[in-house]
């Protein structure tokens, strides 16, 4: 059961991470303030970081990464340039942004706690993508 609830953390962090970083990377070249580009551009390093890492593990496992659905991908972008071409302004990419965070914390406790069996390894590296992404919040704020 472990190495089980193991491999399906390690897959949902490994879908959510692509997902953030395919977010960052469509927000970031739109963002004017250079405040809110840092924070973007450390935030999509450290998912990257964990993202090699999750990635590794799952090797480690015999199993293969998925890239996220070509319809959830579609739909992320839709909604970030519906929301950005209402009011086109850096406060409105932070907001998305925070959301998108928000999100994403609620995501990976919802999964830590579905697979509470997994090794300690991967509910690390959750617990790093929850920190990741509750830092990129409290420095948006200052956006709000």
């Amino acid at each position: 059961m472990q190495e089980r609830d193991t491999i399906n953390l390690l897959k949902e962090c490994n879908s959510g991470l692509k997902m953030a970083v395919n977010s960052i990377n469509d927000i970031i070249e739109k963002v004017r303030s250079r405040q809110i580009h840092a924070i973007l551009e450390q935030s999509l390093h450290k998912h990257e970081k964990i993202g090699n890492e999750v990635h590794s593990l799952l090797n480690a496992y015999n199993e293969t990464t998925e890239k996220p659905g070509k319809i959830a991908k579609a739909m992320s972008r839709l909604m970030v340039n519906m929301k950005f071409i209402k009011t086109p302004t850096d406060y409105k990419l932070a907001e998305i942004m925070y959301d998108g965070c928000n999100m994403g914390i609620r995501s990976i406790y919802h999964y830590k706690n579905m697979y509470s069996d997994a090794s300690g390894e991967a509910k690390s590296l959750a617990s790093q993508i929850i920190e990741n992404e509750k830092y990129c919040m409290t420095e948006l704020q200052k956006y709000l």
